[in-house]
């Protein structure tokens, strides 16, 4: 019990000290002058580096410059160069197109109504036509599960088109059979 009072006076010088050193910390900081900013004059950077001049508004907007505007137009047609056209072929027998190769891929019902798919793989397109209607000079006749007819326009031949899976089926049966002796 005798330490008791000791350690409360070494508390109390403790604290003292402390208190004693955070009040003169406080007044050194609010004695002391602030840092004055160091100014500089601009002036050399202006020399190192002068501004660029204004630009120049013309006072009138004449026809040449307007052309020359005109001219500079990134979407002009005579900013490319456009090459001249290929010599024709000579003059003789006209080349006949490729008649379409088509390709019956399938019958879509919407209904009452039917719709085919179409392949022509000459230009590689596919059609969705219905009866009546004209694709690459050919009338759609009939649609059916596994078929096609159309009827060339000029000609009225009726051609028939089976279903893809079932002409390649058909191709290979026969194939086959041309392999076998």
């Amino acid at each position: 019990m005798k330490d008791a009072p000791v350690e409360s006076i070494v508390l109390a010088v403790v604290c003292a000290g402390v208190s004693l050193a955070a009040w003169q910390w406080q007044r050194a900081l609010h004695a002391r002058q602030p840092s004055a900013v160091v100014t500089e004059r601009w002036e050399h950077v202006r020399e190192l580096f002068p501004p660029p001049e204004p630009l120049r508004i013309p006072s009138e907007t004449t026809a040449e410059t307007w052309q020359g505007l005109l001219r500079a137009n990134p979407f002009s047609r005579a900013r490319r160069h456009v090459s001249p056209p290929a010599a024709e072929a000579p003059t003789g027998t006209p080349e006949k197109p490729l008649p379409p190769q088509f390709v019956f891929k399938g019958r879509v019902s919407m209904g009452t109504k039917q719709r085919g798919i179409l392949e022509d793989r000459r230009q590689k397109k596919t059609h969705f036509v219905q009866v009546g209607q004209d694709v690459l000079g050919f009338r759609v006749v009939e649609i059916a599960e596994d078929r096609i007819v159309l009827s060339d326009v000029k000609t009225n031949e009726r051609v028939d088109i089976p279903l893809a899976s079932k002409a390649a089926a058909e191709t290979e049966k026969s194939s086959e059979g041309s392999q076998k002796p």
